[in-house]
Protein backbone atom coordinates (compact mmCIF):
# COMPACT_ATOMS: atom_id res chain seq x y z
CA UNK A 1 0.00 0.00 0.00
CA UNK A 2 1.39 3.37 -0.37
CA UNK A 3 2.43 5.11 2.27
CA UNK A 4 0.41 8.92 1.69
CA UNK A 5 -3.11 9.71 2.69
CA UNK A 6 -2.31 7.90 6.52
CA UNK A 7 -3.71 9.79 8.55
CA UNK A 8 -6.70 10.20 6.49
CA UNK A 9 -6.67 6.27 6.54
CA UNK A 10 -6.41 6.07 10.19
CA UNK A 11 -9.39 8.06 10.90
CA UNK A 12 -11.69 6.42 8.03
CA UNK A 13 -10.63 2.62 9.62
CA UNK A 14 -11.54 4.53 13.06
CA UNK A 15 -14.88 5.26 11.83
CA UNK A 16 -15.52 1.83 10.49
CA UNK A 17 -14.21 -0.55 13.42
CA UNK A 18 -16.49 1.62 15.66
CA UNK A 19 -19.26 -0.17 14.23
CA UNK A 20 -18.26 -3.41 15.46
CA UNK A 21 -19.42 -1.94 19.24
CA UNK A 22 -22.28 -3.71 20.60
CA UNK A 23 -23.30 0.25 21.59
CA UNK A 24 -23.51 3.43 18.69
CA UNK A 25 -24.89 6.30 18.50
CA UNK A 26 -27.10 8.00 14.92
CA UNK A 27 -23.76 10.38 14.21
CA UNK A 28 -21.27 7.51 14.66
CA UNK A 29 -23.31 5.16 12.07
CA UNK A 30 -23.50 8.14 9.68
CA UNK A 31 -19.22 8.61 9.91
CA UNK A 32 -18.91 4.92 9.66
CA UNK A 33 -21.03 5.07 6.42
CA UNK A 34 -19.30 8.25 5.05
CA UNK A 35 -15.97 6.38 5.95
CA UNK A 36 -16.85 3.58 3.77
CA UNK A 37 -17.92 5.51 1.10
CA UNK A 38 -13.81 7.32 1.26
CA UNK A 39 -12.44 3.81 1.90
CA UNK A 40 -13.82 2.49 -1.18
CA UNK A 41 -13.00 5.48 -3.54
CA UNK A 42 -9.54 5.46 -1.86
CA UNK A 43 -8.88 1.61 -2.31
CA UNK A 44 -10.10 1.88 -5.64
CA UNK A 45 -7.99 4.34 -7.13
CA UNK A 46 -5.01 2.40 -5.44
CA UNK A 47 -6.15 -1.00 -7.03
CA UNK A 48 -6.40 0.44 -10.32
CA UNK A 49 -2.78 2.13 -10.20
CA UNK A 50 -1.73 -1.42 -8.82
CA UNK A 51 -3.16 -3.01 -12.09
CA UNK A 52 -0.23 -0.98 -14.04
CA UNK A 53 2.56 -1.44 -11.92
CA UNK A 54 2.45 -5.17 -10.43
CA UNK A 55 5.12 -5.65 -7.97
CA UNK A 56 6.23 -8.55 -5.75
CA UNK A 57 3.41 -7.89 -3.30
CA UNK A 58 -0.13 -9.11 -1.91
CA UNK A 59 -1.66 -6.95 -3.64
CA UNK A 60 -0.73 -7.75 -6.80
CA UNK A 61 -0.94 -11.76 -6.24
CA UNK A 62 -4.45 -11.12 -5.37
CA UNK A 63 -5.12 -8.50 -8.44
CA UNK A 64 -3.72 -11.95 -10.48
CA UNK A 65 -5.64 -14.83 -8.77
CA UNK A 66 -7.40 -16.75 -10.78
CA UNK A 67 -8.96 -20.52 -10.58
CA UNK A 68 -10.09 -21.78 -13.22
CA UNK A 69 -10.84 -19.28 -15.28
CA UNK A 70 -12.48 -17.17 -12.11
CA UNK A 71 -11.12 -13.89 -10.77
CA UNK A 72 -11.89 -12.03 -7.86
CA UNK A 73 -14.61 -9.16 -9.37
CA UNK A 74 -13.66 -5.39 -8.67
CA UNK A 75 -16.35 -5.30 -5.94
CA UNK A 76 -14.53 -8.92 -4.26
CA UNK A 77 -10.99 -7.45 -4.64
CA UNK A 78 -11.89 -4.00 -3.15
CA UNK A 79 -13.45 -5.53 -0.04
CA UNK A 80 -10.95 -7.98 0.63
CA UNK A 81 -8.31 -5.61 0.50
CA UNK A 82 -10.41 -3.36 3.02
CA UNK A 83 -10.96 -6.13 5.25
CA UNK A 84 -7.27 -7.10 5.47
CA UNK A 85 -5.92 -3.42 5.64
CA UNK A 86 -8.31 -2.19 8.05
CA UNK A 87 -8.08 -5.81 10.21
CA UNK A 88 -4.63 -6.06 10.39
CA UNK A 89 -4.13 -2.41 11.41
CA UNK A 90 -6.51 -1.72 14.20
CA UNK A 91 -5.72 -4.45 16.26
CA UNK A 92 -1.89 -4.63 15.78
CA UNK A 93 -1.86 -0.65 16.66
CA UNK A 94 -3.72 -1.60 19.90
CA UNK A 95 -2.03 -4.56 21.26
CA UNK A 96 1.71 -2.90 20.73
CA UNK A 97 0.52 0.53 22.11
CA UNK A 98 -1.21 -0.95 24.68
CA UNK A 99 0.94 -3.90 25.39
CA UNK A 100 3.96 -1.19 25.80
CA UNK A 101 1.84 0.93 28.51
CA UNK A 102 1.39 -2.72 30.45
CA UNK A 103 5.02 -2.80 30.53
CA UNK A 104 6.06 0.43 31.42
CA UNK A 105 3.34 0.43 34.56
CA UNK A 106 4.67 -3.33 35.63
CA UNK A 107 8.50 -2.02 35.83
CA UNK A 108 9.62 -5.96 37.06
CA UNK A 109 8.12 -7.37 34.14
CA UNK A 110 9.66 -4.82 31.75
CA UNK A 111 13.03 -5.43 33.42
CA UNK A 112 12.17 -9.06 32.94
CA UNK A 113 11.83 -8.83 28.99
CA UNK A 114 15.11 -6.59 29.04
CA UNK A 115 17.17 -9.03 30.70
CA UNK A 116 15.92 -12.31 28.42
CA UNK A 117 14.70 -11.13 25.20
CA UNK A 118 14.25 -14.40 24.32
CA UNK A 119 11.03 -14.30 26.33
CA UNK A 120 9.36 -12.36 23.55
CA UNK A 121 7.13 -14.73 22.09
CA UNK A 122 5.63 -15.98 25.23
CA UNK A 123 5.86 -12.62 26.33
CA UNK A 124 3.88 -11.37 23.71
CA UNK A 125 1.34 -14.33 23.83
CA UNK A 126 0.95 -12.96 27.76
CA UNK A 127 0.24 -9.69 27.00
CA UNK A 128 -2.15 -10.74 24.27
CA UNK A 129 -4.28 -12.57 27.32
CA UNK A 130 -3.85 -9.66 29.71
CA UNK A 131 -5.01 -6.69 27.18
CA UNK A 132 -7.33 -8.35 24.77
CA UNK A 133 -7.23 -6.14 21.33
CA UNK A 134 -10.02 -7.46 20.58
CA UNK A 135 -12.79 -7.54 23.74
CA UNK A 136 -15.82 -9.30 22.38
CA UNK A 137 -16.56 -11.86 19.43
CA UNK A 138 -20.45 -12.31 18.44
CA UNK A 139 -21.74 -16.13 17.25
CA UNK A 140 -25.08 -17.16 16.40
CA UNK A 141 -26.54 -19.99 17.79
CA UNK A 142 -26.83 -23.39 15.44
CA UNK A 143 -28.61 -25.59 17.97
CA UNK A 144 -30.53 -25.05 21.22
CA UNK A 145 -28.12 -25.35 24.01
CA UNK A 146 -27.53 -25.07 27.94
CA UNK A 147 -24.84 -22.81 29.30
CA UNK A 148 -24.37 -21.94 32.84
CA UNK A 149 -28.22 -22.99 33.65
CA UNK A 150 -29.12 -20.41 30.90
CA UNK A 151 -31.43 -21.80 27.77
CA UNK A 152 -29.86 -20.44 24.45
CA UNK A 153 -32.13 -21.00 21.34
CA UNK A 154 -31.27 -21.58 17.94
CA UNK A 155 -30.23 -18.39 16.36
CA UNK A 156 -29.59 -16.36 18.91
CA UNK A 157 -27.07 -14.06 19.25
CA UNK A 158 -24.17 -14.56 21.60
CA UNK A 159 -21.46 -11.89 22.72
CA UNK A 160 -18.09 -14.14 23.83
CA UNK A 161 -16.34 -11.90 26.01
CA UNK A 162 -12.95 -12.48 25.11
CA UNK A 163 -10.94 -10.54 27.23
CA UNK A 164 -13.41 -12.05 29.87
CA UNK A 165 -12.48 -15.59 29.30
CA UNK A 166 -8.30 -14.55 28.67
CA UNK A 167 -8.95 -13.74 32.76
CA UNK A 168 -10.87 -16.58 33.85
CA UNK A 169 -8.94 -17.70 37.25
CA UNK A 170 -10.38 -20.97 36.11
CA UNK A 171 -8.04 -21.48 33.49
CA UNK A 172 -5.10 -19.15 34.29
CA UNK A 173 -4.97 -19.90 38.10
CA UNK A 174 -5.29 -17.12 41.10
CA UNK A 175 -3.07 -14.44 39.53
CA UNK A 176 -5.34 -14.42 36.18
CA UNK A 177 -5.43 -10.38 36.96
CA UNK A 178 -1.78 -9.86 36.89
CA UNK A 179 0.71 -9.67 33.32
CA UNK A 180 3.45 -12.40 33.92
CA UNK A 181 5.43 -12.61 30.78
CA UNK A 182 6.88 -16.07 32.15
CA UNK A 183 3.20 -17.76 32.22
CA UNK A 184 3.11 -20.97 31.30
CA UNK A 185 0.26 -21.89 28.77
CA UNK A 186 -0.08 -17.95 27.83
CA UNK A 187 -0.50 -19.10 24.54
CA UNK A 188 -3.78 -21.07 25.42
CA UNK A 189 -5.45 -17.18 25.13
CA UNK A 190 -8.81 -16.77 22.90
CA UNK A 191 -7.75 -13.31 21.61
CA UNK A 192 -7.53 -14.30 18.10
CA UNK A 193 -11.12 -16.70 18.25
CA UNK A 194 -10.77 -20.27 18.10
CA UNK A 195 -11.79 -23.04 15.42
CA UNK A 196 -12.58 -22.21 12.10
CA UNK A 197 -12.73 -18.46 12.93
CA UNK A 198 -9.43 -18.50 13.86
CA UNK A 199 -7.47 -15.06 12.98
CA UNK A 200 -6.31 -15.26 9.77
CA UNK A 201 -3.21 -13.15 10.64
CA UNK A 202 -2.64 -14.10 14.14
CA UNK A 203 1.27 -15.08 13.16
CA UNK A 204 1.78 -11.94 11.80
CA UNK A 205 0.50 -9.79 14.19
CA UNK A 206 2.70 -11.84 16.89
CA UNK A 207 5.65 -11.03 15.09
CA UNK A 208 5.04 -7.31 14.65
CA UNK A 209 4.52 -7.08 18.42
CA UNK A 210 7.74 -8.98 18.97
CA UNK A 211 9.38 -6.62 16.81
CA UNK A 212 7.98 -3.57 17.57
CA UNK A 213 8.09 -4.22 21.35
CA UNK A 214 11.19 -6.07 21.47
CA UNK A 215 12.83 -2.60 19.72
CA UNK A 216 10.91 -0.53 21.90
CA UNK A 217 12.16 -2.23 25.14
CA UNK A 218 15.78 -2.56 23.77
CA UNK A 219 16.06 0.91 23.04
CA UNK A 220 13.54 3.15 25.33
CA UNK A 221 13.30 0.93 28.38
CA UNK A 222 14.11 3.49 30.87
CA UNK A 223 11.12 5.56 29.59
CA UNK A 224 8.35 6.60 31.79
CA UNK A 225 4.59 7.34 31.45
CA UNK A 226 3.39 11.35 31.31
CA UNK A 227 0.34 10.68 30.38
CA UNK A 228 -2.74 8.43 28.27
CA UNK A 229 -5.90 8.69 26.72
CA UNK A 230 -8.00 5.84 25.63
CA UNK A 231 -9.75 5.45 22.05
CA UNK A 232 -13.46 5.41 23.89
CA UNK A 233 -14.18 2.31 21.96
CA UNK A 234 -15.62 -0.84 23.80
CA UNK A 235 -14.50 -3.99 21.77
CA UNK A 236 -11.32 -2.77 19.83
CA UNK A 237 -10.03 -1.16 22.94
CA UNK A 238 -6.85 0.72 22.83
CA UNK A 239 -4.86 4.38 23.50
CA UNK A 240 -5.50 7.00 21.39
CA UNK A 241 -2.53 8.91 22.55
CA UNK A 242 0.42 7.06 25.08
CA UNK A 243 2.51 10.40 26.07
CA UNK A 244 6.31 9.09 27.12
CA UNK A 245 9.19 10.47 28.75
CA UNK A 246 12.65 9.28 28.04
Amino acid sequence: MPAGDKIKIRDWSEALVKTLDPIITEDEVRAAYEASKAMDRHLGGIIEWKRENPADDLLTKLIEAEEDGDRLSPTELRDQVSLLFVAGHETTVNLIGTGIYELLRNPEQLQVWRETPDIAANGVDELLRYVSPVQMSRRIATTDLEFGGTEIPTGSFIMAVLASANHDPAKFGPDADELDLAREGAGQHVSFGSGAHYCLGASLAKLEAQVAIGSFVERFGGATVEGSAWNGRINLRGLERLDLSF
